[in-house]
């Protein structure tokens, strides 16, 4: 298994930016659903919302556990995916974030 992000490097989502050793942990009243196509439908009971994750962002949700650090997730889904984006650093920080936006994550 290759190692996580490097020392003091940081997942940046637009200025701000996220500790690699955060602990990202699904909010645990979040229900949701898995389509027969590989993605997933989850609902906020507060405001009634439904968000729609595709099969990469289902992915990434089954990948938080509460026990890996944000490097260790994106590690864990480097070696899952064959050919990752050279963005998906990135891109995961930006859909953490977006998570975290609606009350679906902490990043703790």
């Amino acid at each position: 298994m290759r190692s996580g992000t490097p020392r003091g490097r940081r997942f940046h989502h637009g200025h701000r930016a996220q500790d690699p050793r955060h602990l990202p942990r699904l909010q645990p009243w979040r229900p949701h659903h898995d389509l027969d196509d590989g993605q997933r439908v989850l609902l906020h009971l507060e405001s009634g919302a439904y968000y729609g994750l595709n099969r990469t962002g289902t992915l990434i949700w089954s990948l938080i556990d509460g026990t890996r650090t944000l490097a260790e997730v994106l590690t864990e889904f480097r070696g899952l995916v064959e050919n990752a984006p050279s963005s998906i650093e990135e891109d995961m920080s930006a859909f953490l974030e977006d998570l975290r936006k609606r009350d679906l994550v902490q990043l703790t």
